[in-house]
């Protein structure tokens, strides 16, 4: 047999074993978090927001007596204050933030969700955060700001995490390098899917947010009411059948699955802050219109958001048939000790939300360099959502034109996916080795 199709049989192993694949595996249902149980699933956080938010989260018996967290139409609604001027001495409007009593280190999650937050101050997110941020990870799968019209899905991670530029999703790349403090954008992804996000989406009457975590990465998918698949309907998810995702993180040898664990599932509006309250931001938004700064507006206007509420039908939790290695575990309750946070803001470079490096908050969404929510560097909550240095675009434009989308518009401006390219030549025979090498030790991590 020829030398250089032995080489190549070689090569095509190799590749084979360093690139975690997806199998058309089957998938249990192990836990249902519909609305007459959906908040024992959860701690309501009343720490002060770590990304500057002008907003006053407060606890389940106060949400229940403001009627913050009614059931409406059968599902679970997660409100702001929309009745009331807010005082000199508030913290801010009245809101939510709720962290989940579980951690994950796997599984598929179907979000169920009929209306999300919007409207001028509004800042939104549903997200998975870690321990010890940003250390144990983070990872973004809504999140906007005011009335925009497109998602903002982001990973984070404490240590080295790159991706391709070109991958296979439908969002538009604005970040390659995930580790925190490196240019404050994270593996940020701008998803302008019409429907996907804001007005439109709430017009459609939502839709389902898949996001799937296992050996081979971090990948979501946004389903829109009245095309969602008919496995996920039947409790039977088939993920392996769904379309090109809207973001796609892959572990390998330039990111080690060990950069996520142990995460909790967060939901929380807050108004203003690092991100959306950011004078430019707030300008671009058109939102200027209605008042000179975004605290001026949320604090004089409740009218104004009546929209601006989480409708969550159900959020499904499933994990891999005969998988151990991704079961969720329920938090120790010692967890939840704070131990006096310094309320730092996270240290995000000017991302949209945080703008500065939060230690390690674990309230701190991550610590994104100024992401859009961490801004404060809790000490040792993982609460700061991680400073992104604004994205802002212009509301007219529809590429993004922020600093974390100038990258992606290189990339490619019409948000169309691309595959990465494989080499076109055969790697020497030490290359060789030492890639099969580096690949056992990466099946260990993984396996």
């Amino acid at each position: 047999m020829p030398s250089w199709i032995t080489s190549r049989r070689l090569c095509l192993v190799v590749v084979a074993l360093i690139a975690p694949v997806r199998s058309s595996s089957s998938y249990t249902r192990t836990a249902a978090w519909t609305p007459s149980t959906f908040l024992d699933q959860f701690d309501f956080d009343t720490d002060d927001d770590p990304t500057n938010g002008f907003v006053d989260y407060v606890d389940g018996a106060t949400a229940s007596l403001q009627n913050l967290v009614p059931i409406v139409n059968n599902a679970q609604q997660l409100r702001a204050d929309s009745t009331n001027v807010v005082g000199g001495s508030a913290r801010g409007r009245r809101s939510i933030r709720l962290q989940s009593k579980q951690r994950f280190n796997g599984g598929l999650f179907l979000l169920d969700l009929a209306h999300m937050p919007v409207g001028c101050g509004t800042w939104p997110a549903y997200w998975f955060l870690g321990p010890n941020w940003p250390s144990s990870g983070e990872v973004d799968v809504i999140e906007g700001v005011h009335n925009n019209t497109w998602n903002e899905l982001t990973y984070w991670t404490g240590s080295k995490c790159t991706q391709p530029s070109a991958r296979r999703q439908t969002a538009v790349s604005a970040g390659q390098d995930c580790l925190v403090g490196t240019g404050a954008t994270g593996c940020a992804n701008l998803a302008y899917t019409p429907g996907a996000y804001g007005a439109d989406f709430n017009a459609n009457g939502g839709g389902v947010y898949a996001t799937l975590w296992d050996a081979a990465g971090i990948v979501t998918w946004f389903f829109p009411r009245g095309a969602i698949p008919d496995d996920i309907v039947g409790n039977a998810p088939r993920p392996d059948q769904w379309p090109v995702p809207m973001a796609n993180l892959t572990f390998g040898r330039t990111c080690s699955p060990t950069r996520f664990a142990n995460m909790q599932i967060v939901f929380d509006l807050t108004f203003c802050g690092n991100y959306a309250g950011d004078p430019s931001i707030w300008a671009s938004s058109g939102c200027v219109q209605q008042a000179p700064d975004c605290t001026t507006f949320v604090r004089n206007n409740p009218a104004q958001f009546a929209e601006a509420y989480f409708a969550v039908n159900a959020l499904n939790i499933f994990q891999r048939t005969g998988s151990t290695r991704a079961v969720s575990a329920r938090r120790p309750t010692t967890a939840r000790v704070r131990t006096t946070p310094v309320k730092a803001k996270s240290t995000r470079a000017p991302t949209k939300r945080a703008t500065n490096v939060r230690a390690t908050p674990v309230k701190a969404k991550s610590t994104r360099a100024p992401t859009r929510r961490a801004a404060t560097v809790r000490a040792t909550r993982p609460k700061a959502k991680t400073m992104r240095v604004p994205i802002t675009r212009a509301t007219s434009a529809p590429a993004p034109t922020d600093a974390r989308a100038t990258t992606a518009k290189s990339i490619q401006a019409t948000g169309a996916f691309a595959t990465s390219s494989s080499a076109s030549t055969l790697p020497g025979t030490t290359t060789l080795m030492l890639t099969i090498l580096g690949t056992l030790t990466y099946g260990i991590v993984i396996g």
